[in-house]
């Protein structure tokens, strides 16, 4: 009696195991992808302050990149800018010396107009 008991309540076991063997076993490798997911996800964490401190010193050089170019072009332009206008006003001032040695009253006239629309 106690040895069918034992064989019926092992056969029960097994019956259960076989049921819920295969949920087990695939409870265990969604626990084991899930374990590797969290794994991936935490050294991505970890490398998200390296990747933003990179990025953010690509940036600046770029920045200072740019505004060294501006700067050049800048001062590019001051300076032409600033040897044509006294080009204009020396040739202006000539043109009026000139004049007014020569004494032509049109070419006075036509220098005072140029130093107007100055």
């Amino acid at each position: 009696m106690l040895a069918l008991k034992l064989v019926t309540a092992l056969s029960n076991i097994r019956i259960i195991f076989a049921a819920f063997g295969t949920q087990i076993a695939a409870t265990a490798l969604a626990q084991g992808l899930l374990n590797k997911a969290l794994a991936v996800g935490t050294g991505l964490m970890s490398a998200l302050p390296v990747t933003a401190l990179a990025l953010g010193v690509v940036g600046l050089a770029d920045a200072l990149r740019q505004a060294a170019t501006d700067q050049k072009d800048f001062n590019k332009l001051l300076q032409e800018g600033t040897v044509a206008e006294i080009n204009a006003a020396l040739a202006i001032e000539r043109l009026m010396l000139h004049a007014l040695r020569g004494g032509n009253l049109r070419a006075v006239a036509q220098a005072v107009k140029l130093i107007k629309d100055r």
